[in-house]
């Protein structure tokens, strides 16, 4: 297949063990190789890995320097005709990156592609979204699409009529699962750091199609994807999503928009801790 797989991982002992597990059984091709990029793991990972999994190309960090920076250290190893992301709470069921490189060995236009998530019941996740306008930066740092996620800007952006029962061209695949061509990577470059975490698909979705390549969504075949297995919910991930998220309108809406939805933010930010306190008081 000639393919690379890249697989951060961060204390998701059981979780990575079920990943290697499934692409092992799935990926019976010599021309395949995986690595894993450890941030620092304190819960056995790699050992697990170095016990289990040995040919895997192992990356120990002495620190967590995050998702991007890490993807960028194992991408830069990477010498294959294909370079797929994956995280570490996915589980293959079928062979499917063989199924799509053949989509896109037959599409020689498409630079990027990302197969269908569905979650451990089998249920569809809604991935991949259109480019987010202005209008939609708004409405998702001052908490619109998390109290109204019917609202026709969140529904244009994540293509809420679409059932993902066929494959079509979009905007920003799913960064959970993603492969690139090697030429496309060449052309576009690395990860952009200065994300950390948290929308470098988006940027790198955008990059791939300003270059003249098409991203896809493949419909022909599934991977099962824990949502949120691989990080925590916490005010300092929260604060980093915010920075991703408005570095995408620094980057490609200026400077202007930049400021503006940051105060908007910090403005939303602080209307929220406010209420909050006013409830507490109101409950004693």
């Amino acid at each position: 297949m000639d393919l690379s797989i890249i697989i951060v991982n961060y204390n998701t002992r059981e979780l990575i063990d079920e990943c290697l597990a499934s692409l092992f059984q799935h990926l019976q091709d010599k021309g395949s190789e995986i690595f894993v990029v450890d941030n620092a793991s304190r819960d056995g990972s790699v050992e697990l890995i170095r016990e289990k999994y040995p040919t895997v190309h192992l990356i120990e960090n002495e620190e967590n320097v995050y998702f991007i920076r890490a993807n960028n250290q194992a991408l830069r190893k990477t010498h294959t005709g294909y370079v797929a992301l994956l995280n570490s709470d996915t589980v293959l069921i079928e062979d499917s990156f063989r199924k799509m490189i053949g989509f896109m060995d037959a599409h020689p236009e498409i630079g990027a592609c990302s197969p269908r998530l569905i979650n451990p019941d089998g249920t569809l996740q809604r991935t991949c979204m259109r480019f987010p306008s202005i209008v939609y930066g708004i409405f998702e740092l001052v908490f619109i699409n998390k109290m109204f996620p019917g609202n026709h800007i969140n529904n244009r952006t994540h293509y809420a009529d679409w059932l993902r029962d066929d494959t079509r061209e979009v905007e920003v695949a799913a960064g959970a699962c993603l492969l690139l061509r090697r030429d496309i990577l060449d052309r576009v470059g690395l990860l952009d750091e200065e994300y950390v975490m948290y929308n470098e698909e988006v940027d790198w979705c955008r990059r791939i199609r300003d270059s003249g390549f098409k991203v896809y969504f493949y419909s022909d075949t599934s991977i099962i994807h824990h949502v949120g297995g691989s990080t925590r919910k916490s005010a300092h991930m929260r604060r980093i999503y915010v920075n991703s998220f408005l570095l995408v309108y620094k980057k490609y809406y200026g400077y202007f928009a930049y400021i503006f939805l940051n105060i908007l933010s910090y403005l939303s930010g602080l209307a929220v801790f406010i209420a909050r306190d006013i409830i507490r008081l109101r409950s004693k």
